[in-house]
């Protein structure tokens, strides 16, 4: 799926767009899971736009109890074990998209065998919250504390789990800011009103 024009893209611009890069699927299994840690946070009466600012990480959210050890962080079997148990499903699993499709494309990206999860969140930001919560573009490795890492390559990989528009709030990275900064405004082509959600 991702081509030699993504990795080229990439590589002179410092970001790619894979369309349908997710089957239907893949997207609802994410819109599920994201759900359901909405779901127990608001329960616990968690504002999830004043308290978390709208972003949900799965580790630290409180719906997974903290792990007696780390052996996660360094164990792939450890981590699969508890991370696929926050919305366990029959067919496609969280943990599979992470380490196989996304972890796939980061290595095609970067051009390594080497690729570490840093980390991982939903954003869920419900409707007329913008005055309450914005993103501006940012680097993550802005928010790295070990500052001898910060100059290393890094993949995000952003997957809308609804459909964006005009209305609804789109991430445009525009051209000539080589994937550091973008501006919040809409471009597309003129009269295109929706991109459906299918895409990273």
């Amino acid at each position: 799926m991702l081509t030699d024009r993504h990795c080229k893209e990439f590589k002179e611009k410092g970001y790619t767009i894979l369309l349908d890069a997710l089957n239907k699927q893949q997207v609802e299994l994410l819109h599920n899971e994201a759900d359901e840690l909405a779901n127990y946070l608001m329960s616990e009466q968690v504002d999830l736009v004043k308290d978390l600012g709208c972003v949900l990480e799965p580790w630290t959210c409180g719906y997974i109890d903290t792990p007696e050890t780390k052996e996660y962080k360094v164990n792939k079997q450890e981590y699969v074990k508890i991370r696929d148990s926050i919305y366990p499903s029959d067919h496609a699993t969280v943990s599979g998209l992470l380490f196989d499709t996304y972890a796939i494309w980061a290595s095609q990206l970067l051009n390594s065998k080497d690729i570490y999860l840093l980390n991982e969140q939903y954003i869920v930001k419900p409707p007329l919250s913008s005055s309450y919560s914005q993103f501006v573009w940012h680097r993550d490795s802005d928010y790295y504390h070990d500052t001898s890492i910060k100059n290393q390559m890094t993949v995000a990989c952003w997957t809308a789990l609804d459909d964006v528009n005009r209305v609804n709030g789109t991430v445009i990275v525009e051209d000539g800011h080589k994937g550091i900064y973008a501006s919040i405004l809409y471009s597309a082509d003129p009269g295109q009103d929706k991109i459906t959600s299918i895409f990273s």
